[in-house]
């Protein structure tokens, strides 16, 4: 296993605020220390793992790790409605520790159309996760949350395999179909 990839409602409420469709499970607070049990996470041969929206459970994550900031403004400035930054926690050790893109709400940097997901993650993002945390090219990356299905598709287009797990049987419907699309894209 090449990578360990959460990205989380949290228990935050997300979907109260926008039009997409509840995130199962969103109105009680997450707990990553379930999932994070199953896995050594603490040595350096340690499998990666990356938990998005950490900042909403950080109280629940091993005091060693370390958090990413995800820039979603890039200078936007206070004027904003939207969340300027998301944190996510890894148990990887590096010096970069910023991803800047701009997105929020429905300015979304290399995105067209409406949004997918309420938690929602540029295809950038994910690619440069995988990076970060060091993951090998032909190495699996599990999302157990996957949402719509942008690990998976960040995965084919840097050659790593990609196991998707979704609750919302319309979420991952979107999920396989926009895999599938991409696959079709890659391969013609």
């Amino acid at each position: 296993m090449g990578l360990i990839l959460c990205i989380v409602g949290g228990g935050h409420g997300l979907t109260q605020k926008t039009h997409c469709k509840p995130i199962l499970n969103d109105d009680v607070p997450y707990d990553p220390r379930p999932l994070l049990s199953f896995f050594e996470i603490t040595s350096s041969h340690s499998i990666p793992v990356a938990l998005c929206g950490a900042d909403h459970y950080k109280t629940r994550l091993p005091e060693t790790g370390r958090f990413i900031c995800f820039d979603k403004s890039c200078g936007g400035g206070a004027a904003s409605n939207f969340c300027d930054a998301e944190f996510i926690w890894t148990n990887r050790k590096n010096a970069r520790s910023i991803f800047r893109w701009v997105w929020q709400g429905c300015v979304r940097q290399g995105a067209t159309g409406n949004r997918l997901h309420v938690s929602e993650k540029p295809v950038e993002l994910m690619a440069w996760l995988f990076e970060h945390c060091r993951v090998k090219l032909g190495s699996n990356v599990l999302d157990p949350y996957a949402g719509s299905g942008t690990t998976g598709v960040a995965c084919l287009r840097t050659g790593r395999r990609f196991i998707g797990m979704e609750l919302c049987p319309d979420n991952f419907e979107i999920a396989c179909k926009r895999i599938e699309e991409e696959w079709a894209r890659l391969n013609p």
